[in-house]
């Protein structure tokens, strides 16, 4: 048997962590799948975590540790305003911070920090030592919370980590924006912060920082500080995963090594390519289910989290909400809105109402391919629909402007709201040629429903 620990420690990741072990465990039964989840994941998933009966290793830990850090002012900020609002008082309380004044609070609050990674990484390696873990399966290699412990755990017992594909990986670009980590120079900053720009000036990124500053100096000395924070798989992860070959020249010209990448295709790809070859059966059943109009094209729209992310106050999140609704309706298509799992679909079953639309209750990996074209926001799931075929719109009102997906040749940009009717009017009708995209995302050596399989074949060769 060989023994997969997978650490489930963000949210928004986990019920694609529990679809990757099952589809695993499914194609070889010699694998055991084992878990270490968070307080925040086991809270919000009790209920899918009891019936699934995941063979959870710190149940006994997460009972005798109160896992979640003292609730900083910053935390309550960023629960209660927006992001601009947010991040210019989170700016001022840094600059504050940042001065001589503070500089014996700088080196108690990094020596606290490191204390806990200590603390914790001693009970968390007699678990793993003690459920004989063979590979783990982690989210990345530059996070804070857990992901340090377990990237020392593998660096000391030679335990292979694995960063699998599961959702788009924030890139240099968007981390840079909202850096709120400022590079100091006035007479008023303490010696602290400026050793710490000295030492951590690689890092540095025109004027910001990855890193509060505290938090970099005991990484450091916990042994798992990154060489690039600014993009994964550059800090002591064994592999990363990367959804295409494109992909991977890209993150090789930023710095990760070659050798650590592997060309698989994201963890969906198999789930959407059997569904892509029961394309026509699903559409019949989907057009029957949700009661629409078969001579109608099939509009699917990912709604922004821009008031889940904080990226607009919530008032402001619906006006824009209710503004793509009512330009997407005018259209006279079948309508299907399909919610991030942090979206509370509560709040959004008024559209039901507005509009002539359905929210979807499957989760897009399932239903994306009857779409005729397919509308989101910056978002791995942009991938699915251009490998799977499906005219793609990416709306950017919020003033976002990710290049991330400008290599895509298929895809339509929209970022001037009065342009919105209109480009949605003329992709409707527009034929659109994916073959060089096609190429660009490794389609012929990603989208074969063996996703899961060279997934095993990677296990295998590292064990």
């Amino acid at each position: 048997m060989i023994n997969i620990l997978i650490v489930a420690t963000q949210t928004q990741r986990f019920l694609d962590q529990v679809r990757l072990s099952k589809d695993l465990q499914i194609k070889d039964d010699k694998l055991e799948i084992y878990y270490f989840v968070s307080k925040e994941v086991t809270q919000r998933y009790k209920n899918e975590i009891n019936n699934q009966k995941l063979k959870i290793i710190n149940i006994d830990y997460n009972k005798k540790y109160d896992l979640e850090e003292n609730i900083s002012v910053k935390s309550r900020i960023k629960n209660i305003l927006s992001l601009k609002y947010k991040s210019a008082i989170i700016k001022f309380i840094n600059s504050f911070k940042s001065t001589k004044l503070f500089t014996k609070r700088l080196k108690k609050e990094e020596k606290l920090f490191l204390d806990r990674l200590n603390e914790k990484y001693k009970c968390i390696s007699r678990l793993v030592h003690k459920n004989k873990i063979d590979i783990m399966f982690i989210n990345g290699d530059r996070h804070l919370g857990y992901e340090p412990i377990f990237l020392k755990i593998s660096k000391n017992f030679n335990i292979p980590t694995i960063m699998p594909y599961i959702v788009y990986f924030a890139e240099e670009e968007g981390l840079v924006k909202s850096s709120i980590i400022k590079n100091r120079k006035n007479i008023l900053i303490s010696s602290y912060i400026k050793k710490s720009q000295d030492k951590f000036n690689f890092h540095r990124r025109g004027n910001v920082f990855y890193y509060p500053h505290t938090i970099a100096n005991a990484l450091d000395k916990f042994g798992v500080i990154t060489d690039n924070p600014w993009f994964m798989g550059s800090g002591l992860s064994d592999i990363i995963c990367l959804a295409n070959e494109n992909m991977k020249k890209h993150y090789v010209k930023n710095g990760v090594k070659k050798e650590k990448i592997r060309i698989i295709g994201d963890v969906s790809y198999d789930k959407l390519y059997y569904k892509y070859m029961q394309k026509e059966d699903l559409k019949i059943y989907t057009i029957d289910k949700y009661k629409l109009q078969k001579d109608r094209k099939n509009i699917i729209i990912a709604l922004p989290q821009l008031g889940e992310h904080a990226i607009l106050p919530w008032h402001e999140h619906w006006k824009e909400i209710n503004f793509l609704m009512d330009n997407i309706d005018n259209l006279e298509q079948n309508i299907l809105v399909s919610l991030h799992p942090k979206m509370d679909k509560r709040k959004y079953l008024f559209l039901e109402d507005r509009y002539n639309c359905k929210i979807l209750e499957e989760r897009l990996a399932d239903i994306l391919i009857v779409s005729d074209v397919f509308i989101a926001s910056y978002s791995s799931t942009i991938l699915w629909s251009v490998i799977c075929g499906i005219k793609t719109v990416i709306v950017d009102f919020y003033n976002i402007n990710e290049t991330s997906f400008d290599f895509l040749t298929s895809i339509m940009k929209v970022n001037n709201k009065k342009l919105l009717k209109e480009k949605l009017n003329d992709i409707l009708v527009r034929k659109v040629d994916f073959n060089q995209d096609w190429e660009s995302l490794s389609k012929n050596e990603v989208f074969d429903g063996k996703t899961i399989e060279k997934y095993i074949n990677l296990i295998k060769e590292l064990k």
